[in-house]
């Protein structure tokens, strides 16, 4: 109880670098690139918890925000690769047919109930499901193969699944049920859900960064 109390306080912490958090993320609804910088401050952010320091980090040296969640981002397209793998040839082998049978009639929704596309689906939960621990041994070690290192990660995991697997269904679960509920008022809101969101994932980072860290 008294972690997520504490979770809970954490991104407001410092309510200035909160709101340029904010900003930030309002700027990524209509750019790409400002992504970057908050996959990039989420990655600093677990390094601190890691280290011991429960503080929001400061928005300075962008270029290194940047490229830190440009690494972010490739562990999230590492772990989920199989999947995406299987999910283009699904498409490919489906597109093939068509052009060299352009006259039989198959619906494009029989791809979604095919062998391949539910195991590629089942391998992107998998791969989203452990992008986090990812994150937070790059966070820890900074070096982008290290995630990677399989026998490195199950020690990492090992005896802190069940906590784990708790944290990703109540950081899901926030951020989801809010989600449909906002879409239901338009651009409204959206406005309200930006900020929503940035301050759940950095209630989730906290979680994780304690997790990680063994607390």
């Amino acid at each position: 109880m008294v972690e997520i109390i504490s979770a809970l306080k954490y991104p407001l912490k410092d309510i200035r670098k909160f709101l340029i958090g904010c900003i930030i993320s309002y700027t990524s609804i209509v750019l790409l690139f400002p992504i970057f910088f908050i996959l990039g401050y989420f990655s600093k952010a677990l390094h601190l918890i890691i280290s011991g320091k429960e503080e929001l980090p400061d928005w300075k040296n962008f270029l290194k925000m940047f490229i830190a969640g440009a690494y972010v981002m490739l562990i999230f397209l590492g772990y989920t690769l199989p999947a995406i793998l299987l999910s283009l040839a699904n498409w490919g082998a489906y597109v093939i047919y068509r052009i060299n049978h352009p006259l039989v009639n198959i619906e494009p929704s029989a791809l979604l109930f095919n062998p391949v596309y539910i195991i590629s689906a089942i391998l992107f939960i998998i791969g989203t499901f452990l992008t986090p621990m990812g994150v937070c041994i790059f966070a820890d070690k900074k070096k982008i193969t290290t995630p990677f290192n399989m026998d490195f990660f199950s020690k990492k995991m090992k005896k802190k699944w069940i906590r784990y697997i708790a944290s990703t269904l109540f950081i899901f679960y926030l951020l989801i049920i809010p989600y449909f509920l906002l879409s239901l008022i338009g651009i409204v809101g959206v406005l309200i859900y930006v900020p929503m969101s940035f301050y759940i994932l950095l209630v989730g980072t906290y979680f994780f960064g304690k997790i990680y860290k063994g607390e």
